[in-house]
């Protein structure tokens, strides 16, 4: 089984936690100067890795394609030979390459995510879905995405997008009250009022800040280092830090483990379709990533 905890919300290692924070800022300060340093002085080409090559399955090394025709991870269509021009990411592929110079450190990272998720993440996550009905889960997901309305808000505000920002107060307001503390979404039902994933991270790309090179941490998601300051910012905007008193920390992480195991069972599909189809898996984790990446920042670039 492949870990993808990326994908499944809050993990052992979490960017966005103050307190796993401490641990890689040293790694951080020097990711981001290499980062920043090598794409300003890459040749065209050369060093960094064109981020529409990790679009396209076509496009990618050889070992790496693998994937099918429409990725698993990102149900994104390939983009087909010669047709990179027509790809709907391509105008951010040439500014935002990603730099990947710790690749054995990464990938021995990525192997015991891989056991991790094997012998413990897949397991819990097929028990939660059988003793937690599809429903409920969907209820728990949206309550959690509720409570994360601030960075949200704060970075529409701080991104000039203040559409979004008004979006995210009514939405906010809408299902706290009718929507039963976020349990139910009649703001989008209702409304046609959709949520805006957003983050400082993507408040420094919209201001042109690169992205650093990528890490892979044991036990946790990848990241890039403007991820991890991202993070940084976006936690501090979390008011239980502020509201819940320190002998509720345990409450505070059961209901991160909660929320980390709900969103993985209800990924659990197409993360079997991941180790189903993908053979090179670092490969495919690393091209979901980046387009994961690419598709939020024209989002916020283009105020889609």
């Amino acid at each position: 089984m492949i870990t993808l905890s990326w994908l499944a919300g809050p993990s052992v290692f979490d960017p966005r936690n103050p307190g796993h924070l401490t641990r890689v800022a040293i790694l951080v300060i020097f990711a981001w100067w290499r980062g920043v340093s090598s794409a300003a002085d890459a040749a065209p080409g050369q060093s960094a890795t064109p981020a529409h090559s990790l679009v396209s399955a076509q496009n990618v090394a050889p070992e790496r394609n693998a994937i099918p025709a429409k990725n698993p991870i990102t149900d994104e269509d390939a983009t087909a030979p010669g047709d990179e021009d027509a790809a709907p990411t391509a105008a951010v592929s040439n500014d935002q390459p990603i730099q990947d110079p710790l690749i054995p450190v990464n990938k021995r990272s990525f192997n015991v995510n891989q056991n991790l998720d094997q012998r413990a993440f897949h397991p819990l996550a097929n028990l939660w879905s059988k003793a937690v009905p599809e429903p409920a889960r969907e209820c728990l997901g949206r309550f959690f995405d509720n409570a994360g309305v601030m960075p949200r808000f704060a970075n529409a505000l701080f991104q000039l997008r203040l559409r979004w920002a008004a979006t995210e107060l009514a939405r906010f307001g809408i299902n706290s009250t009718v929507g039963m503390a976020g349990l139910f979404d009649p703001a989008d039902k209702w409304l046609g009022l959709k949520e805006h994933d957003n983050n400082f991270g993507l408040t420094l790309a919209r201001y042109g800040v690169a992205r650093g090179f990528y890490i892979v941490p044991p036990a946790g998601r990848p990241f890039d280092a403007r991820d991890v300051l991202g993070g940084l910012v976006d936690s501090l905007m979390n008011p239980l830090n502020y509201v819940v008193p320190g002998s509720a920390t345990l409450y505070k992480a059961a209901a991160h483990g909660i929320e980390g195991l709900n969103s993985r069972a209800q990924k659990q599909q197409m993360l079997d379709d991941v180790d189903r189809f993908a053979i090179d898996k670092y490969g495919a984790v690393q091209d979901a990533y980046v387009q994961k990446q690419m598709q939020q920042e024209q989002a916020v670039k283009c105020g889609e």
